[in-house]
């Protein structure tokens, strides 16, 4: 769900999302997006096609928000990362994040659409903790915005760099190149 949280942690503490029990390998991601996007549900009505989602997709924003007040929203793009998800029409995915002055980190998963709404992205490093969030396209499906609730996920993250992971959700936007 957002950018590979198990490499950012161990190099950018601060900006590394957490789960209580399990931590994500997102970007993710969201995102992160984290999206999140290639099952073809149009076979039975409940969402749209697979080719919908097909595509190299651009993070535009990837931002953690506090569940409670006090805090201010975290947006890993205005803090120079790079977020790319490539989503393939076998319902593979690729996502890719860079933090300023490190290595692409890579993932890789599946994509599970679950309606029209709701989507579950899967990555390879832990199958048994899947990322949930909903889904929409907007500009002629050239964007796609994904919300990674808290309540699905346990997300966490360290707004203020106290060492105190807050509750938090995550919005990721893509662009399609």
């Amino acid at each position: 769900m957002f950018p590979p949280a198990r490499r950012l942690r161990q190099k950018h503490r601060s900006l590394a999302p957490r789960r209580r029990a399990f931590v994500p390998n997102p970007a993710v991601a969201l995102a992160l997006a984290t999206a999140f996007l290639a099952t073809a549900c149009g076979d039975d009505g409940s969402g749209p096609s697979e080719d919908v989602f097909v595509g190299v997709w651009d993070a535009v924003e990837w931002t953690f928000s506090p569940l409670s007040g006090g805090a201010t929203p975290v947006d890993l793009i205005q803090r120079q990362a790079t977020i790319t998800l490539t989503i393939r029409g076998d319902r593979t995915l690729t996502l890719s994040a860079t933090m300023p002055g490190e290595a692409p980190s890579l993932d890789t998963g599946r994509l599970e659409v679950l309606d029209s709404s709701r989507l579950r992205l899967v990555l390879d490093d832990d199958p048994a903790e899947p990322l949930e969030g909903s889904y929409r396209f907007s500009d002629s499906d050239d964007t796609l915005t994904i919300d990674f609730d808290n309540a699905a996920n346990n997300i966490e993250f360290d707004f203020d760099d106290d060492g105190v992971e807050e509750p938090a959700q995550v919005r990721s936007v893509f662009r399609r190149r």
